[in-house]
């Protein structure tokens, strides 16, 4: 926090980055078990998601499929909320600031850094999609081969 801001925001800040963690773990832990439930991907998850799985298929009669959707759906949409919440508290953070602060943000924010984060997204979710590919073939390739 920069110092001289409104005690309030103090407050909104830590519940910010609260969510933002769960936000996070919550959508990396998603990405993680997806392999392992749409593919049948064969590596250490915990197994209280076999577990999920299985309470889906025997208590509520889901077929396979449903269920694993079910329980990736389970972690990853709380963690798509968890960081709507992130969003609207940091938009709450801007908009108390010092008005000064914010007409000189908004004009930054108007002319490059939606592009610039955009750009940089982007980059990321290829970078990401690459490794994941990697991963793939590399797994494929070996148990070809062996």
């Amino acid at each position: 926090m920069i110092e001289g801001q409104n005690p309030k925001n103090n407050k909104l800040f830590i519940v910010c980055m609260i969510s933002l963690v769960m936000a996070l773990s919550l959508v990396a832990f998603s990405f993680y078990i997806f392999p392992h439930l749409i593919w049948q991907a064969s590596y250490d998850v915990p197994e209280f998601i076999g577990e999920l799985r299985e309470w889906f298929k025997e208590g509520y009669g889901y077929p396979e499929s449903k269920a694993n959707w079910s329980v990736f759906l389970m972690f990853f949409i709380p963690g798509i909320i968890a960081s709507i919440i992130t969003y609207i508290i940091t938009n709450i953070i801007d908009k108390t600031d010092d008005v000064e602060a914010a007409a000189v943000r908004t004009q930054q924010t108007t002319t490059d850094e939606p592009q610039e984060s955009m750009g940089i997204a982007l980059k990321v979710l290829f970078l990401v999609c690459v490794v994941f590919l990697v991963v793939f073939f590399a797994e494929w390739f070996f148990s070809a081969t062996l």
